[in-house]
């Protein structure tokens, strides 16, 4: 008699929920932001502006990361990056790195800078193979 191991894939994507500044970043009162989800930038090229105060709430939510993994890995790994665009050099004001167990639930975190002037809010979605 032949055992056969079924191995279990899991569809693991990252997406935007929300992003809030309390400040501008900027001397002239408008942000130019982008994001890094493992070295992927979004947006791909050019950056959002935002005022003071206010948040950033695309719909659709973009994607930031995809990746398909097996049962054997039970971590997956995130490097998340927010800038506020300069001339010449930009400013990188949160730098996350982050373990996240394999789960198939969306998970929702929030990540903040240290001065606590903005918070990025993303979603880790895990789906189960036989759902796709």
């Amino acid at each position: 008699m032949d055992v056969y191991n079924v191995m279990v894939r899991y569809l693991v994507q990252v997406y935007l929920q929300s992003f809030f500044t309390k400040t501008s970043g900027d001397s002239f009162g408008k942000g130019e932001f982008y994001f890094k989800c493992n070295g992927k930038r979004y947006p791909d090229k050019g950056e959002f502006h935002l005022k003071a105060g206010q948040t950033f709430d695309p719909q659709p939510n973009p994607t930031f990361y995809t990746a398909i993994v097996d049962d054997k890995e039970k971590v997956v790994k995130f490097d998340f990056e927010a800038w506020e665009a300069d001339p010449g050099r930009d400013d990188k004001f949160i730098d996350q790195k982050m373990n996240v167990n394999i789960n198939p639930m969306n998970q929702t975190f929030e990540l903040t800078d240290k001065k606590q002037r903005c918070s990025l809010r993303i979603v880790v979605q895990v789906t189960p193979s036989d759902k796709w």
